[in-house]
């Protein structure tokens, strides 16, 4: 292969990267959910992910995963569908209707962890802002969580059911 040659591949490959980083460099949000059990407390979290690029080939060429700016909506319905709770994360109170206050999360393997129910021996709740005293409490019974990752016009969304005890330190994700 001669020089000619070589200086087309790298043509072509100059050429067709913008377009490999328009659609594979895109965020990629992903969820996993856990439950942590301690000797007091436990705790149902919902960790968020945007994947790395997943193709070496990608990588090698500079195909690179944008950082997500992204808001976060959290809905708890009960098991008869009536909606409980509704709470964004973070909270829209900037008081300027045209700033969102935006999360970001860069490409990788460290997630933005969302709690969703912490519970002790007494009780089970969901914590709506960062004040001790904004919360949901919750009865025994099962309920849905869904959540919904906006990044700019795209939306990202994962639905999956909790199950609230009679003492609340064993309450644990009913389908995970």
């Amino acid at each position: 292969m001669g020089l000619a040659e070589w200086l087309a591949a790298g043509a072509i490959v100059l050429a067709v990267w913008p377009i490999f980083q328009m659609v594979w460099g895109r965020p990629d949000i992903s969820f996993a959910f856990n439950r942590i059990n301690g000797s007091v407390d436990t705790h149902l979290f919902v960790h968020l992910y945007n994947l790395p690029i997943p193709w070496r080939f990608l990588a090698s060429i500079g195909v690179r995963r944008d950082e997500a700016k992204f808001h976060v909506g959290i809905i708890i319905k009960h098991a008869d569908g009536n909606m409980l709770l509704r709470f964004s994360d973070p909270p829209p109170g900037s008081g300027n209707p045209y700033h969102q206050n935006l999360l970001s999360l860069s490409s990788g393997l460290s997630p933005h962890t969302l709690e969703i129910l912490g519970a002790n021996g007494k009780c089970a709740r969901t914590y709506t802002e960062n004040r001790k005293d904004s919360f949901y409490e919750y009865a025994p019974g099962t309920y849905g969580a869904r959540i919904e990752v906006f990044v700019g016009e795209k939306m990202f969304y994962e639905e999956r059911s909790f199950v609230v005890t009679h003492n609340p330190i064993h309450s644990y994700w009913a389908d995970n």
